[in-house]
């Protein structure tokens, strides 16, 4: 039964990131931080400053970038190389102004990093910016397995504290 809901969590997060790939590439960078609550319990807590990226192909991302991911029982994946760098609109409810980015309310992101120690794990993750104080901002992640790091699958999920921030520059 794990196996299966494990399976459909990975179904969900891929489908989540395939919707976010559907729109263009805007200008900015993203930070902030907080931590959403799985459906088993678990509290997972992130901290970042990304930069979007160009259009693929046409020069390499910004930055300074940086992520930081920890959960259950001390695991934790930081950010080394940073792949995937998307800044969209999902055309819901960007962020207010004046603190906002003039376009872009969801970050895109992928890269490599080293988790428990170990170096070159994958992951995704997409985080919005919805408005202050940042009750309605999502965070979405998913590492994966490799070694000592179990890996990582969490759906769209409401920050329980924290918020997003989309910037234009």
């Amino acid at each position: 039964m794990r196996k299966i809901q494990r399976i459909t969590m990975v179904a969900a997060v891929v489908l989540v990131f395939s919707v976010a790939m559907l729109f263009a590439w805007l200008p900015g960078r993203m930070t902030g931080g907080g931590s959403v609550i799985t459906d088993s319990g678990v509290r997972v807590t992130h901290g970042f400053e990304l930069h979007c990226g160009p259009e693929p192909g046409t020069g390499p991302i910004p930055g300074p970038n940086n992520l930081e991911i920890n959960w259950d029982s001390g695991n934790h994946w930081h950010l080394d190389t940073l792949t995937l760098a998307d800044c969209s609109s999902d055309g819901l409810s960007p962020a207010p102004p004046p603190n906002t980015a003039s376009g872009f309310d969801v970050y895109h992101g992928a890269g490599t990093g080293t988790c428990n120690g170990v170096p070159g794990v994958y992951a995704e993750w997409v985080f919005t910016d919805h408005g202050e104080p940042g009750t309605s901002d999502t965070a979405t992640y998913f590492i994966v397995p490799n070694g000592a790091c179990p890996g990582l699958a969490v759906g769209v999920k409401p920050l329980t504290f924290g918020n997003h921030q989309a910037h234009d520059n």
